[in-house]
């Protein structure tokens, strides 16, 4: 009788441990979703707040523009007008990605290979006054349902840091295999320090936007969010090759 009532005793610390724990992950769990919660609205609210200072900004170079200016300003208005454009891109994405995926409507297809040329002529600008050119091959037809505005990010950043860093010779853009490549002969990097980077923006997100290198963590959260491969190779003074394999989420490939 002792031992079943011992039993019986152990029984019930072991149901009541039991509770305990389920209770303490049950109110973890409600903490995590009112967090989430506080995030979604700061995020909204912010994304309100921003809209219109930005549009205000953004429509400021038009109005310029259109004025009898001399020929020397039109640099710093396509300089300010580009800024603004980054600005905008950086913010959209920013929003997107903090957000959980959405089971919602398949997203439209976008023809990538007739996006392409008008994407790196966008960004022509940023080669003025250097003795420095795109050249963009484009050797297949690519369809992506993804939300046009990642995609462009993606690549714009890539363009961008091609062009940044490049002060003489060609980079070139080449789309083929599903696979789009940016390699220019520019400064290049140590790929070993860009990885240490960006694992220490993964650990402490709110450092992102204190120094350089907030570009390609938007890019690597993309390609984590639609399944995309990121391959950088690089030497310091060598240039640098920046690839995007789309090959997971095709939708027409030939």
């Amino acid at each position: 009788m002792r031992k079943a009532f011992r039993n019986a005793c152990q029984c019930n610390t072991t149901r009541k441990n039991s509770k305990d724990i389920a209770c303490g992950i049950n109110a973890h769990l409600e903490r995590v979703e009112q967090f989430m919660a506080r995030e979604r609205a700061l995020l909204d609210q912010a994304s309100h707040e921003f809209r219109t200072p930005i549009a205000v900004i953004s429509g400021a170079p038009d109005v310029l523009a259109r004025q009898a200016l001399p020929a020397c300003a039109a640099p710093p208005i396509q300089r300010m007008r580009a800024t603004v454009d980054n600005l905008t891109e950086i913010m959209v994405a920013l929003l997107y990605l903090s957000r959980e995926p959405m089971s919602s409507a398949p997203d439209d297809p976008v023809e990538l290979d007739r996006r392409l040329p008008g994407l790196v002529k966008d960004h022509q600008h940023l080669l003025d006054g250097k003795p420095v050119q795109f050249s963009v091959h484009i050797h297949q037809t690519l369809c992506l349902q993804v939300p046009e505005a990642m995609l462009r990010i993606a690549i714009g950043n890539l363009l961008r840091n091609a062009a940044e860093n490049t002060y003489d010779g060609t980079i070139t853009v080449r789309l083929k295999d599903g696979v789009l490549s940016v390699t220019d002969s520019g400064e290049g990097f140590d790929t070993a320090q860009a990885s240490l980077h960006y694992l220490s923006l993964l650990r402490n997100p709110t450092r992102a936007g204190t120094g350089k290198g907030l570009g390609l963590f938007l890019v690597r959260r993309i390609c984590e969010r639609f399944r995309w491969t990121l391959t950088l190779e690089s030497m310091p003074t060598l240039g640098t090759r920046a690839e995007l394999d789309f090959q997971t989420r095709l939708v027409q490939y030939r």
